[in-house]
């Protein structure tokens, strides 16, 4: 599929929409270190793009931390990425609201597919001022599993559908290796987004970005 031929564009919400994914990482980084642990971003990405209980549980299991509960892990690793956002402290990517723009003059419809919660999405949206932009949401919620899985870009891609959209035509947006590959296993094209500070292996995307300028161009 050429870009330029694009019905609609579905986005990752972590490392695309918003640049939280270091904050996330420091939040681990800092977990861990109280437990004697020192880690970093690079061993510690692998996580990224996962579900928060699995995330929860695989740190738990690995590093050794079975004396605590998952729920006691997962509180200590996302307080301080869940009090960095409520205090509205992560402006959107450099040019996705322009991006965003963009595709609505050009009746191009958007959605996001997410591991999270529509809670977390919800208020990501609203400190961006960017929810009224988005015409179909697929979180873990729909489906029970996170990315690598292709459930949650498949339900994204069906909404999509109903709206008139063609399957073929659905570009998604992904900045992490299990993102990337739960949308090749959706069988969806993939932009690999490198505008963010963590920067991850994007090889497996159809192709890579630096920039949604950059974006934009290839889709023009």
């Amino acid at each position: 599929m050429a870009l330029a031929d694009a019905q609609a564009v579905v986005f990752d919400v972590d490392g695309v929409l918003v640049d939280s994914e270091y904050v996330f990482l420091t939040s681990v980084q800092h977990y861990l270190a109280t437990q004697g642990i020192d880690e970093d971003w690079h061993s510690l990405a692998r996580f990224i793009g996962k579900p928060e209980f699995e995330i929860s549980s695989m740190v738990r299991e690995e590093y050794g931390l079975t004396r605590f509960t998952r729920e006691q892990v997962s509180e200590g690793l996302y307080g301080l990425a869940s009090n960095y956002a409520q205090l509205g402290s992560l402006p959107p990517m450099p040019g996705v609201l322009e991006f965003l723009d963009w595709l609505d003059q050009r009746g191009i419809l958007t959605g996001i597919g997410t591991s999270g919660t529509p809670a977390r999405v919800q208020m990501i949206c609203d400190g961006m001022g960017c929810t009224h932009h988005f015409d179909v949401l697929a979180t873990f919620e729909d489906t029970g599993v996170g990315k690598p899985d292709p459930a949650i870009f498949n339900v994204a891609a069906e909404r999509l559908v109903a709206l008139g959209v063609d399957r073929n035509r659905i570009v998604v947006v992904e900045d992490s290796p299990n993102g990337i590959a739960s949308a090749r296993a959706a069988g969806l094209y993939v932009v690999g987004f490198k505008g963010s500070q963590i920067q991850q292996d994007t090889s497996d995307a159809d192709v890579e970005v630096a920039s949604f300028a950059e974006l934009q161009a290839l889709m023009a």
